[in-house]
Protein backbone atom coordinates (compact mmCIF):
# COMPACT_ATOMS: atom_id res chain seq x y z
CA UNK A 1 0.00 0.00 0.00
CA UNK A 2 2.80 2.13 0.83
CA UNK A 3 4.48 1.50 -2.74
CA UNK A 4 1.33 2.89 -4.10
CA UNK A 5 0.57 5.40 -2.42
CA UNK A 6 4.17 6.90 -3.62
CA UNK A 7 3.41 5.88 -6.73
CA UNK A 8 0.58 8.05 -7.07
CA UNK A 9 1.97 11.21 -5.70
CA UNK A 10 4.88 10.64 -7.96
CA UNK A 11 2.17 10.31 -10.96
CA UNK A 12 0.22 13.28 -9.68
CA UNK A 13 3.45 15.98 -9.56
CA UNK A 14 4.42 14.84 -13.14
CA UNK A 15 0.84 15.10 -14.23
CA UNK A 16 1.01 18.54 -12.18
CA UNK A 17 4.08 19.65 -13.60
CA UNK A 18 4.07 18.19 -16.93
CA UNK A 19 7.73 17.05 -16.28
CA UNK A 20 8.94 13.37 -17.30
CA UNK A 21 10.36 10.89 -14.84
CA UNK A 22 13.75 11.16 -13.21
CA UNK A 23 15.33 8.81 -11.01
CA UNK A 24 17.21 10.60 -8.24
CA UNK A 25 19.12 7.76 -7.01
CA UNK A 26 19.61 5.72 -4.08
CA UNK A 27 22.00 8.76 -3.06
CA UNK A 28 18.57 11.44 -3.16
CA UNK A 29 17.40 9.46 0.10
CA UNK A 30 20.33 9.21 2.62
CA UNK A 31 22.18 11.95 1.88
CA UNK A 32 23.25 14.35 4.79
CA UNK A 33 21.80 17.40 3.01
CA UNK A 34 18.56 15.82 2.88
CA UNK A 35 18.81 14.66 6.56
CA UNK A 36 19.64 18.18 7.49
CA UNK A 37 17.20 19.97 5.23
CA UNK A 38 14.50 17.88 7.09
CA UNK A 39 15.43 18.43 10.23
CA UNK A 40 15.65 22.49 9.42
CA UNK A 41 12.34 21.89 8.12
CA UNK A 42 11.19 20.59 11.50
CA UNK A 43 12.48 22.85 13.60
CA UNK A 44 10.82 25.54 12.16
CA UNK A 45 7.74 24.29 11.93
CA UNK A 46 8.56 23.74 16.00
CA UNK A 47 8.64 27.97 15.59
CA UNK A 48 12.56 27.59 15.74
CA UNK A 49 14.83 30.13 13.30
CA UNK A 50 17.57 27.92 12.37
CA UNK A 51 20.98 28.82 10.94
CA UNK A 52 23.41 26.11 9.74
CA UNK A 53 27.14 26.68 9.56
CA UNK A 54 29.22 24.06 8.41
CA UNK A 55 32.43 23.06 10.48
CA UNK A 56 35.45 23.49 8.89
Amino acid sequence: MAIAHLMIRIIYVMLRDKVPYEELGREYLVSDKKVAESLVKKLQKLGYHVELTEIA
